[in-house]
């Protein structure tokens, strides 16, 4: 009986998890635009499917930091928390405590340390073109 209580329990915080409620994130409260943001780019190498990376330091004067910047404001509402892990993206922002990856299959999933320190990690659905602007 106390097996089957303790499975239930951990179904709901599951399911709780997994249908919470959306977030509102804005990157401008995570990173430091006085410091540089790493951008790391996914670039196919040859036919063997491996890849190169293309690492970038985003300053103030880089119009891709201004792009990012614009395109969080517009889009700080409706993430969705998930629990999932996602690999093998096609660029790959980080500073500190905050990691955006991008895929262009039209997802976006962020990783950040709160305000009260606690770890969060949200995705949305974004249109597959809308982001590409990290790549000029």
């Amino acid at each position: 009986m106390k097996r089957i209580l303790i499975l239930t329990c951990l179904i709901i915080a599951m399911l709780l998890t997994l249908t919470g409620c959306s977030k509102d994130v804005d990157i401008i409260d995570y990173i430091d635009l006085a410091k540089p943001v790493e951008l790391v780019i996914r670039e196919k190498a040859d036919t063997n499917s491996l890849h190169n990376l293309k690492i970038i330091m985003l300053t103030t004067e880089d119009p891709r930091l201004s792009e990012l910047i614009k395109w969080s404001t517009k889009n700080s509402n409706d993430w969705n928390p998930t629990p999932a892990s996602y690999i093998m993206q096609d660029a790959y922002i980080s500073q500190g405590d905050f990691h955006l990856s991008y895929y262009r299959t039209g997802g976006i999933v962020i990783n950040y340390k709160d305000k009260e320190g606690k770890w969060n990690q949200v995705m949305k659905k974004i249109k597959p073109d809308e982001f590409e602007f990290i790549f000029k």
